[in-house]
């Protein structure tokens, strides 16, 4: 039997997990931070305290459609993922003081390099989030004012049925034939412009 044989036999046998249980666990194998997770908490993270958060926010914005309800729960995630950020740096520089068996200078080079490079990718996320929080605060507030303009008393009609004013009465001076049928010398007049025949 060939290795390619043997390789083949092997993967069939490796098909992954095939419980729900299972199936959700390898779904987070390649969570490192959640910043960029599709799930605003991620396993470990309370929820109760991240619904907690978010009912503060629609406290605060108080949605009055659809569109604003969507980006004030968009704020309360950005705001959960920036908050992780301070977390996760501040478990990221606890960890080399906790290891202290560092104790040749390539090891201890070389943890550091990873340190700065972690710290230096929750910076990125940290300014990217920031910015996306602004950016979507600053729409959510725009469109709750010019909502509110729409909705202002002059724009509001007072009663549910109103009432159509009567036609001004034609001055006395005016005579219509009623027998000639009229005509809309406008209408007309567009036409012949369109179709010059």
């Amino acid at each position: 039997m060939t290795r390619a044989e043997i390789n083949c036999l092997n993967a069939q046998k490796s098909t992954g997990p095939r419980t729900p249980e299972g199936k959700q666990k390898s779904s987070l194998n390649a969570l490192r931070h959640g910043l960029t997770s599709q799930f605003a908490v991620i396993p470990g993270e309370d929820h109760e305290l991240y619904q907690i958060q978010l009912q503060g926010f629609l406290d605060e914005y108080d949605p009055q459609s659809v569109t604003e309800l969507h980006l004030a729960r968009s704020l309360a995630e950005l705001a959960w993922r920036i908050d992780r950020i301070a977390s996760l740096e501040a478990d990221l520089l606890r960890a080399p003081a906790e290891q202290e068996a560092i104790q040749d200078t390539v090891n201890l080079v070389k943890a550091r390099d990873v340190l700065m490079r972690a710290l230096s990718n929750l910076s990125l996320h940290g300014h990217r989030l920031s910015r996306q929080f602004a950016k979507t605060r600053t729409e959510l507030l725009e469109i709750q004012k010019q909502n509110k303009q729409e909705t202002a008393p002059g724009f509001v009609f007072e009663n549910s049925i109103a009432e159509v004013p009567e036609p001004p009465d034609l001055a006395p001076d005016l005579e219509i034939d009623e027998t000639t049928p009229t005509t809309n010398r406008d209408r007309e007049e567009a036409d012949r412009r369109i179709d010059p025949t």
